[in-house]
Order: structure tokens, then C-alpha cells, then sequence
């Protein structure tokens, strides 16, 4: 029986000698991870900071008066596009500086954007708060009017490349909707989601004898962004509404003459069993379009 617990007595020393080197060495790891967590957070703080002085030095010699506004001519290079369209511009050095941290080139305010028929002479005019001129276009002396041509982008361009970031327009010509039309897309640089552009999309045409510009503002054209998908085929566009590890949320829109009709979501989501995809279809009803589950299924 002594035997017996002095062997009892010599395990448990052992395993109290193993548990106590393991909680020495978990100890010097976590020790050695905070510091270099700590490190890591340094650097970036100095980072930040050097990031912060520079912008904040570039734009010391902030060239522009308050309240003071520039004439900007935009050249239209489509043939399709008759009208002519001038702006006015109100640099904003508050509105330029978040632009400048993640190094696009140029500068921020609002503007008005007149857009005239030069055949009838109707115009009609569009207010915006993000209109950004490239800092190329910058250049010239302030007397002199801005020159910024409308590149014809092959369709469709707002889901364009990856350099889309340092995009040098503030402004698109584009059938977005299939319909055949033009119609003026405004370039809110990196107000969308993640830091991507977000569009303001407007018909330009005439109603009676009177040119209108009306912004469209159902979806999938509002908050309508770099992160949505086109496929001219299908004549469809997807939103991407939201995203996260197991959160994101799709929904898919058919276009005909230029009216969106909602016809799939795909939404992930978690339950108590882990992370499913959820695929809905829309069908028609005697109330209307009813959305119905189709399928679910296990994300792995």
C-alpha cells in the first residue's frame, strides 16, 4: 500500500513538474506575442502618423479660397451624348482629405452640373457633394476654364479594373440600365462600400419641352457601387448589399426598358448549425412578387 501512493505521490510530482513547464512556456509565448502585438501597433501608429503629417502638409499650401468656386468645361467623347454640360465647383479641403490618405489624386467638394440642349437651349441642373476633379486637371491657372473629356468606357464600365481607385474622371456616359440610352453616371470617389466608388445615376431627356435630368434612386441604382455586377446577356444587374464573414447579402435585378424587376437574393447567414447559404426567388403573386425560399445549403 506505501508502495502504492509513493508511486500515486512520484505521478502526480511529475505531472505538476509537465503542467508547470507547460504554463511557463504558454506564459513566455503570450508574453512574447503581446510584445510583439505591441511592436506591430507601434509601427502602425507611426505609420499612420507620418500618413497624416504628409497629407496634412500637402495640403498647408491648400490653394483655394472659402467659398471659392471653378468653372469646369466637360468634353463629352461620345457621339451618342448631344448635349453639352459645364460645372461649377467648390473645392472642400475637409472633403479632400480622406481622398489623399488612400493616395487618390485629386480634390473633393460639391458642384452643380448644368447640362444644356444647344439645339433648344432647355438645360436642367443637378446638385452633387462629392464631385472630384483629377489633380492633372489642376494644373492650369485659376482663370482658365477646366477641360475633363468623358471617356467612352466599353460597356459596362463601373465594374472596371482594379486600378478603378485612381479612376481620372468624375464623370461616366453610360447605358446602365439596357435601355439603349445614355445616361450621365456621377463618380462619388471612394464613398461606397470598402472604399470603393459609389454612382449617382441620372436620365437626361426631355419631358414635353423641357430638358430634365432624374436621378434614378431605386435599386439597384441607389447606393448602386464598384462591388455590383452587370451581365449584358441576361440584361441583369446584382447589388451587393452588405458582407461579412457569413453576412453577405446578394440580390439580382432584371432590367427591361430601363425598369428593374427583383428576381434571385442570396443572403449567408449563421444558425445553430454553422453557416448557410440561403438562395430566394421571387415569384409572382395575386398581391405582387413574393419572395420564396428555394434552397439552403451548408456553407463547408
Amino acid at each position: 500500500m506505501k508502495s502504492f501512493l509513493k508511486t500515486v505521490r512520484g505521478l502526480i510530482h511529475k505531472l505538476a513538474l509537465v503542467f508547470g513547464y507547460i504554463i511557463i512556456v504558454a506564459a513566455i509565448y503570450g508574453i512574447l506575442l503581446a510584445a510583439l502585438n505591441a511592436v506591430a501597433e507601434m509601427n502602425k501608429t507611426k505609420d499612420n502618423k507620418k500618413s497624416i503629417v504628409k497629407i496634412d502638409n500637402e495640403l498647408v499650401q491648400w490653394p483655394y479660397e472659402p467659398n471659392e468656386s471653378l468653372d469646369i468645361n466637360i468634353a463629352p467623347a461620345n457621339e451618342q451624348w448631344p448635349y453639352e454640360i459645364s460645372v461649377q465647383w467648390w473645392p472642400e479641403r475637409e472633403k479632400s482629405r480622406p481622398y489623399e490618405g488612400v493616395n487618390i489624386p485629386g480634390v473633393v467638394g460639391r458642384a452643380t452640373i448644368l447640362i444644356s440642349d444647344p439645339v433648344s437651349g432647355s438645360s436642367s441642373t443637378i446638385t452633387t457633394q462629392y464631385f472630384h476633379v483629377p489633380s492633372k486637371s489642376l494644373t492650369p491657372p485659376k482663370s482658365m476654364l477646366l477641360e475633363i473629356a468623358l471617356s467612352d468606357f466599353p460597356h459596362p464600365s463601373l465594374k472596371a479594373s482594379e486600378d478603378n481607385i485612381s479612376w481620372g474622371t468624375p464623370l461616366l456616359l453610360e447605358d446602365v440600365d439596357f435601355d439603349g440610352d445614355l445616361e450621365l453616371v456621377i463618380i462619388n470617389h471612394g464613398k461606397g462600400q470598402r472604399g470603393t466608388h459609389d454612382f449617382e445615376v441620372f436620365d437626361i431627356g426631355f419631358v414635353g419641352n423641357k430638358l430634365m435630368a432624374a436621378i434614378k434612386n431605386k435599386p439597384p441604382f441607389k447606393a448602386m457601387n464598384l462591388l455590383d455586377t452587370f451581365d449584358i446577356e441576361k440584361k441583369t444587374i446584382t447589388s451587393y448589399l452588405s458582407g461579412g464573414a457569413c453576412s453577405s447579402s446578394w440580390e439580382t435585378y432584371s432590367m427591361s426598358k430601363g425598369t428593374s424587376t427583383p428576381v434571385q437574393v442570396i443572403d449567408y447567414d449563421y444558425d445553430d448549425s454553422g453557416c448557410f447559404k440561403y438562395t430566394y426567388i421571387y415569384e409572382k403573386t395575386d398581391l405582387g412578387l413574393s419572395k420564396v425560399l428555394l434552397k439552403k445549403e451548408l456553407v463547408e
